[in-house]
């Protein structure tokens, strides 16, 4: 018989001080979701928004709990979500506990675009021309 059902692992360190906030945040989940975005040209900003589509076991209340680099965590918008004082370690650095079901990722953006001339700072001229030439 095929399992079509999900399987939740946490695993942690011999001396696992992270195993109750696991079990806390068990049985919901994400089965998918939707990005979607705003670009704010007055205070010169975009947000990205990712609305997760939750699933939860019966009996389960809790939000959706997922963990994220802490380049997303520093783009979080303020009062939209908790970050719990937790750090994973994995091959792309710590990551965070987040509980939310929708994240809103803030971004500044520039006034700068393709094409501006931005002038170089005339003390860095001669370092700038040196790796120009060492490039081509």
């Amino acid at each position: 018989e095929t399992d079509t059902g999900l399987i939740q692992i946490g695993c942690g360190e011999i001396n696992d001080v992270m195993s109750n906030f696991l079990n806390d945040n068990k049985g919901v989940w994400a089965k998918g979701g939707t990005v979607e975005y705003d670009i704010d040209n007055d205070n010169n900003n975009a947000t990205v928004r990712f609305v997760w589509d939750v699933v939860s076991k019966p009996g389960r209340t809790n939000e959706l709990t997922l963990l994220a680099l802490s380049h997303h965590t520093n783009l979080l918008q303020s009062g939209t979500y908790s970050l719990h004082n937790t750090s994973f370690w994995t091959v792309k650095g710590p990551m965070y506990a987040v509980t939310a079901s929708t994240w809103n990722l803030v971004y500044n953006l520039t006034t700068k675009g393709f094409g501006d001339e931005l002038p170089v700072d005339p003390t860095m001229r001669p370092a700038v021309e040196q790796q120009l030439n060492l490039d081509y």
